[in-house]
């Protein structure tokens, strides 16, 4: 194993294990990723949000940067990572102004430039199969499908990058 499938890989367990720790911590599935810094708040462990998503944005920007190297829509990949960066540096996203603002936009931005990856990657199958278990999740847990669409998206990128 190279050492870009390990860090690939390191990513994928830090959110994988966030998200378990989270809903484990909270006794419930909360109803998205960013829920979680104001469940965890509570706890005195909120900055967990912005490290788990600084790194798991950190982890995978060169590994994606470099299986996209010499592609037209590389700028995507570093849209992608820097708005999760964003994501995380503006988890208070319940207060009224610019950290709102940036949490909600950049999430988007983030969301949009996996999208089109995907498309202009050829990729928008793993994309869709990996949406399957939101569909699921939809008709069981309702107030969670926001959090099931994130692990969706974030997940179809690392099936993308194996």
């Amino acid at each position: 194993m190279d050492w870009f499938n390990i860090i690939l890989c390191l990513g994928f367990v830090i959110i994988l294990t966030y998200s378990v720790f989270s809903a484990l911590l909270i006794g419930r599935l909360p109803i998205s990723l960013s829920e979680t810094y104001y469940e965890l708040r509570r706890v005195g462990k909120g900055w967990y949000f912005p490290v788990t998503l600084f790194m798991m944005g950190m982890t995978m920007m060169p590994i994606w940067l470099e299986k996209t190297a010499g592609l037209w829509y590389q700028f995507l990949v570093f849209i992608a990572c820097a708005a999760i960066v964003f994501v995380s540096a503006s988890p208070d996203y319940r207060k009224r102004g610019i950290e709102r603002k940036v949490h909600y936009i950049s999430a988007i931005v983030a969301v949009v430039a996996v999208i089109l990856y995907h498309i202009f990657n050829g990729t928008w199958i793993i994309l869709l199969i990996s949406l399957i278990p939101s569909v699921i999740a939809l008709f069981k847990y309702k107030e969670s499908i926001t959090l099931f669409l994130e692990i969706s998206i974030i997940g179809s990128v690392y099936l993308s990058l194996i």
